[in-house]
């Protein structure tokens, strides 16, 4: 009898060592996933690192490498809002600056990487472009010709276009049927009117009043504004940051975010 009562204490033992085990071992699984996923997010940030310091060294020297502002729009477009977005909007804004002090240094300096002429025909002046692009800049500085007429700077029939455009503080901007486009304007424009934008990107210093969007799908919008009006528009996202009014007519899955 005792032996009996030995060998199932005995049993019971090794039971629930057993079971002890397979709690730890079930517990050390999603510890190594977990640990994988914040390997991805610290190589992730050392890569923003990385742009931020380069972008950063650019902007001192006063040389600005057009993939420098793409890649910070890549990674403003994945973060949506936090600390990090605003470390990115932050770069971006010393780069404005440095591209504003190149061009005020000197006419037309072809050294300033903010010039639009590698995604258009090289021609050096906004006369005689073979291709027919009315409205439509081929470079930074006819967008400052186009602005002495209208204080506005106009966009129009874009098709898979990557741009950093360039102006200054006050002019409007004007986009019209743009597709497939990834556009960062580098000044702080008075007024913004969109109309007709599809599967695009863009990204605005803060606006000093209006934005104004109609027919626009599939879109995702970085801004702050006084106002934000919205007609006829469909699957946008917004991360916006509006101090007076939102009004959102005649839309469907307007999804918004905070611009911080």
């Amino acid at each position: 009898m005792l032996d009996e009562a030995a060998s199932s204490e005995s049993s019971d033992a090794i039971a629930r060592k057993k079971e002890l085990l397979m709690q730890r071992l079930q517990q050390r699984r999603p510890a190594k996933q977990s640990k994988s996923g914040t390997d991805q997010a610290k190589l992730r940030e050392e890569e923003l690192t990385e742009v931020l310091n380069r972008a950063r060294e650019q902007a001192e020297s006063g040389v600005v490498d057009e993939e420098t502002v793409k890649t910070l729009e890549s990674f403003l477009s994945l973060e949506g809002c936090g600390w990090s977005a605003k470390r990115i909007q932050s770069a971006l804004e010393l780069l404005r600056k440095a591209g504003v002090g190149a061009n005020s240094e000197g006419p037309q300096k072809s050294t300033f990487s903010f010039s639009i002429s590698k995604k258009r025909n090289n021609s050096g002046s906004s006369g005689g472009t073979p291709k027919t692009t009315p409205a439509v800049p081929s470079e930074s500085t006819s967008f400052i010709q186009k602005v002495s007429s209208d204080n506005a700077i106009s966009l129009a029939d874009l098709t898979g276009e990557t741009r950093v455009v360039t102006g200054k503080d006050g002019n409007d901007v004007k986009l019209k049927e743009i597709r497939n486009c990834r556009l960062s304007f580098t000044f702080r424009p008075s007024t913004v009117h969109i109309q007709g934008l599809y599967d695009s990107n863009l990204v605005f210093l803060p606006v000093k009043t209006s934005i104004l969007m109609h027919d626009c799908l599939r879109s995702q919008i970085f801004a702050t504004a006084q106002q934000l009006r919205i007609h006829t528009s469909n699957e946008l996202r917004l991360h916006v940051g509006v101090r007076a009014a939102v009004i959102i007519e005649s839309c469907t899955n307007i999804r918004m975010a905070p611009y911080r």
